[in-house]
């Protein structure tokens, strides 16, 4: 009778396994970085894989891919660029006009814009793009990130605008595009 009862408890536990390990919920742990695209005549399937860095990190790989080319100065207060050309278009310091590289992100985080009233917000496709309060190497990316690239103008006292006119809109971790600011 030991015996008949062992056996059962085995079987149970065996089966109980079996039904958990079929039951088992498959969470999707891919980010928007990670795509999967198929074409018609490539039978294989590409996956990118996930970018979790700063806007400087994916923006040097953009460069090292030759999608962009940009040059940056480091000091104390960060990374910030003086030039970047994507598919001939070219934002870069311009002293002696008073225009300035605008790094502008469509987030509200109190930690990454200016709170100093340094320069105005731009709105871009009903999105609000705050000029950005740090240097490209503390922007971390997060799921939705979009950074306006854009000259910005001395509006007087110090006061910056982003001039209309084609700007870039880079949407993390690899999508750069020229577009309108009106």
């Amino acid at each position: 009778m030991r015996k008949i009862i062992a056996v059962l408890l085995l079987l149970i536990c065996l089966l109980t396994a079996f039904f958990m390990v079929g039951c088992d919920k498959k969470t999707d742990t891919t980010t928007p970085a990670q795509q999967t695209t198929t074409t018609e005549n490539t039978p294989t399937t590409e996956t990118t894989p996930a970018f979790s860095g700063s806007v400087s990190e994916a923006l040097a790989l953009l460069k090292n891919a030759g999608t962009i080319s940009y040059e940056a100065s480091t000091s104390e207060y960060g990374t910030f660029l003086t030039s970047i050309t994507f598919d001939g278009v070219t934002i870069n310091n311009d002293n002696a006009n008073g225009k300035y590289i605008g790094v502008f992100i469509n987030t509200d985080d109190v930690n990454l814009i200016d709170l100093y009233g340094t320069c105005d917000s731009v709105v871009y496709g009903n999105e609000t793009f705050n000029y950005s309060g740090v240097g490209v190497d503390s922007i971390p990316y997060t799921e939705g990130l979009k950074v306006l690239i854009a000259f910005t103008v001395d509006a007087g006292n110090w006061h910056y605008t982003a001039e209309k006119g084609q700007v870039l809109l880079f949407t993390l971790p690899a999508t750069f595009e020229k577009v309108t600011l009106d």
